[in-house]
């Protein structure tokens, strides 16, 4: 055995050596690079039609909300004021107006007319919303059997009375989509119904 004895143990004259093994460090090839970069560009292509649809819909639905939980403070200010209130549309200047559609944005007025013009302080509004950015909408007793009709009026007021039902013959029907929407979207644009009694109820259907 190489190596001394001290105090009953053996140690080696000579200190051991270990050599450590260096891996060689691996690249992409230019070839390779463009390979990957061409599948990357394949799958953004076949993904971004779904994502933007993604992001329709969720505006579509959110808008949804938006304008049934209007409805439903206007019913609720009605009952609670024993008096009559009115969704008022906004136009484009962000004034008063109830002829143009909803997605000018709008105000919730007490009384059963929309008084058209600025908003001041003596016109004192319930509420007030911004517009609805991209997307169309439309009210009028038509909506149901010609979803969006670009020839309606779509009028922009919807009159409360105090027992919470809306001052109207038959339900108030709206439609809201993106615009220029592709005929049959599968489920991207909602009919929203109010009955007489100003119970709300809202469906997705196709693009018309």
């Amino acid at each position: 055995m190489n190596g001394f004895h001290h105090g009953g143990f053996y140690r080696d004259a000579a200190p051991r050596t270990h050599k450590a093994g260096m891996k060689k460090a691996a690249g992409f090839t230019l070839l390779e690079l463009m390979i990957v970069l061409a599948i990357l560009s394949i799958l953004v292509a076949i993904a971004l039609p779904d994502l933007r649809l993604m992001v329709l819909k969720n505006r579509v639905s959110s808008s949804t909300s938006e304008i049934i939980l209007a409805l439903s403070q206007a019913r609720s200010e009605a009952i609670k004021r024993g008096g009559f209130t009115v969704l008022c549309a906004l136009d484009a200047a962000g004034e008063i107006d109830g002829d143009s559609p909803l997605t000018n944005g709008w105000v919730l007025l007490s009384g059963t007319t929309c008084k058209k013009g600025p908003i001041t302080a003596s016109t004192s509004p319930l509420l007030r919303h911004e517009p609805l950015r991209q997307l169309e909408f439309c009210i009028t007793g038509a909506c149901a059997s010609t979803p969006l009709a670009a020839t309606d009026p779509a009028p922009g007021s919807i009159v409360f009375h105090q027992l919470g039902g809306v001052m109207s013959a038959e339900p108030v029907v709206m439609v809201l989509q993106p615009q220029n929407c592709v005929a049959g979207k599968k489920d991207l644009a909602r009919r929203i119904e109010i009955n007489q009694i100003g119970r709300v109820r809202s469906q997705a259907f196709n693009c018309s």
